[in-house]
């Protein structure tokens, strides 16, 4: 009996030691795989780290979003700063025509004037911007045709003491570049300093129109005659070199501006063209000596339509001789333009 009990206690010992040993190497199993997860949670990030991280990295990003572009530069200096946090900053790009601008108006010597140009919108960011422009000038005397001839012939040109009749033809273009050295500061900023170049034509052409037996003075000799005849004297400037001038826009209203221009078109010396064209006979007589009358058929050979000629060409670059005697021609504008 004692053999039987002490046989069942060994066994019942035994039991227990395995059942203990099982638990045990259980344990150590789970605890060690424990210890390596924590291992691998220092190298590879679980989900719901990578998510944090994540989290964290837009709140930085949202944080760290630069308001202007002083604040992206600085950011962008910053090294410990991940690429994909540095941003650049962009202004409001504006609107599909802001800066072009459309002008017209009329001019000293041009006539009518008008204008397509393009003035680079002010940016906060960029010191040059706002102070640069671009400007294609067009100037015409056609569109005032009529309004000239009507007008001369109201209000005659004096040629020595002589009705000339007339009129101004002429077409230039011009490509200009404006500065504007004080960019967008008020009042200031709406001052030019404008250069380029310009081609084109200026006539100022007069007529005189002589039938039977008128006659009229030039340079001290009285001319007369037997004839149907024309005298003609023409300025004929050749209006192209390079410009340099100045001028402002002043804003009346939003994009509605008044502007002036006032500059010169370096050119060549400006040309006086006579001409005598008819039939008949034309005589020439000095004022102090009447004896000294001379008559000769109209021709080009004939020495008293050349005198006659030669004294016109005189008077009339007396007349102009604020354009003859220079070489510059004036340009001088104004006139409304809307800038957008």
């Amino acid at each position: 009996m004692k053999k039987v009990i002490s046989s069942l206690l060994i066994a019942t010992m035994f039991s227990t030691v395995a059942s203990a040993q099982t638990v045990n190497t259980n344990t150590l199993k789970k605890t060690t795989q424990n210890i390596i997860d924590d291992f691998d949670d220092d190298d590879t990030p679980t989900a719901a780290a990578a998510t944090l991280k994540k989290v964290n990295d837009s709140t930085s990003k949202m944080f760290l979003k630069p308001n202007n572009q002083k604040e992206a530069d600085k950011l962008a200096k910053k090294d410990e700063i991940p690429d994909n946090i540095k941003q650049d900053y962009k202004e409001d790009d504006g609107y599909l025509l802001e800066g072009f601008q459309l002008g017209v108006g009329i001019g000293i010597l041009g006539g009518v004037n008008a204008q397509v140009g393009y003035r680079i919108p002010r940016r906060e960011y960029n010191f040059w911007k706002n102070r640069f422009g671009f400007r294609i000038d067009y100037n015409s005397w056609k569109p005032l045709e009529s309004k000239i001839k009507d007008y001369l012939e109201e209000n005659p040109i004096d040629v020595a003491d002589n009705d000339f009749t007339g009129m101004i033809n002429g077409t230039n273009y011009g490509a200009l570049i404006d500065f504007y050295p004080f960019g967008n500061t008020w009042f200031l900023g709406n001052f030019r300093i404008s250069g380029g170049y310009y081609t084109g034509d200026f006539d100022m052409d007069i007529y005189m129109h002589k039938s039977a037996s008128k006659t009229f003075e030039m340079q001290g000799i009285k001319y007369s005659g037997n004839a149907d005849a024309m005298l003609r004297a023409a300025l004929a400037v050749d209006v192209k070199g390079p410009y340099l001038g100045t001028g402002f826009d002043f804003q009346i209203l939003y994009g509605l501006k008044f502007y002036f221009d006032a500059g010169v078109v370096f050119i060549d010396n400006p040309r006086i063209e006579t001409e005598l064209t008819g039939t008949g006979e034309l005589t020439a007589c000095f004022t102090d000596s009447p004896a000294s009358c001379r008559t000769e058929t109209i021709s080009q050979d004939s020495d008293v339509v050349k005198q006659l000629l030669e004294d016109t060409k005189e008077e009339y670059e007396d007349l102009t001789e604020a354009i003859t005697n220079v070489k510059i021609f004036p340009m001088v504008k104004v006139g409304l333009m809307l800038r957008f």
